[in-house]
């Protein structure tokens, strides 16, 4: 039982980066960077990546063998017509949701395939943290959708709401606006061994059925009666939750916080100096935060 699902939408472009559209985006779509359990970017889609020496072009190498839900293979020029219609030069146009996906769209030099399994994209100045931007550590979720005839279209947009195909975990198979969504393992998911990945992150478990329900009370009340096995709630119901048999999973297991130092490639700028970067992180006091903000010790846990 979910407390949100924003506007239901599943392009990430039109969600308004609420964080409802995130309980259901993350789980349809692939991403090109993945991440690993201590939350390191590693490879996903994109088997490499990288950035030339100006800072200007990121070049992304298309892993072979990826499957959409339709059982159709991710290419590159899916990815191509992805990065062109989230972050192509016409994009400021018609996203005005998305706002890092619009800043990023007025720095466009050109987004274009630079060999048979290679997509690049070249900025008019550096955008150095685009690699976190497409990467499952991020709260985006840009992920990889089929190319399309166009880069905008409104009827193909709300077509896709209605029968979204990722390359992610788990598709969509039903879907009750302002009520619900259900679920089902992706079983060709790409992220495991078969493929040469070291870990398998397909889910445990066949069925996912996601109900809306704002109210937090009914939603920790039906956890209780065993009428939902995983509900969002917040600390002021840590008691009810443990009285009925429940668990609150919070901390390590559901919250990372990370702070970008943009533009520290750049001379000019004192933190590109890592013991500028080393001072600025002894200077936190992370015993505060997660005690005044955070519940303290017995249920968050600080990682340097």
């Amino acid at each position: 039982m979910m407390g949100d699902f924003g506007n239901e939408r599943f392009d990430y472009l039109f969600t308004g980066s609420a964080p409802g559209a995130a309980n259901y985006g993350r789980l349809v779509g692939g991403f090109l960077i993945s991440d690993n359990e201590t939350k390191e970017m590693v490879p996903g889609i994109a088997s490499q990546w990288g950035l030339s020496a100006d800072g200007l072009t990121w070049t992304f190498t298309i892993r072979k063998g990826v499957k959409f839900h339709d059982g159709s293979e991710l290419t590159p020029e899916d990815v191509l017509w992805t990065m062109r219609h989230y972050w192509g030069s016409q994009a400021y146009e018609y996203n005005a949701i998305a706002t890092t996906a619009a800043i990023i769209s007025r720095s466009i030099d050109s987004i274009a395939l630079s060999g048979p399994d290679k997509v690049s994209f070249t900025t008019k100045y550096p955008v150095t943290d685009f690699s976190v931007i497409v990467s499952e550590t991020d709260t985006a979720w840009f992920h990889m959708m089929p190319k399309r005839a166009a880069q905008h279209d409104l009827e193909a947009e709300l077509a896709y709401d209605k029968h979204p195909i990722g390359a992610g975990p788990m598709r969509l198979v039903n879907r009750v606006q302002a009520s619900g969504m259900a679920f089902e393992r992706f079983d060709d998911f790409y992220y495991q061994p078969k493929n040469g990945f070291p870990e398998d992150k397909r889910v445990n478990f066949k069925l996912l059925d996601m109900f809306l329900v704002p109210e937090e009370a009914i939603r920790v009340s039906a956890l209780r009666a065993g009428e939902a096995d995983i509900v969002p709630a917040s600390l002021a119901t840590k008691k009810q939750v443990v009285a009925g048999g429940g668990r609150m999973v919070f901390g390590q297991e559901g919250v990372a916080i990370f702070a970008r130092l943009l533009g520290c490639w750049d001379l000019k700028y004192p933190c590109h100096d890592k013991r500028v970067r080393q001072a600025l992180d002894y200077a936190i006091d992370k015993t505060v935060i997660r005690d005044r903000l955070y519940g303290g010790p017995e249920i968050f846990q600080v990682k340097g």
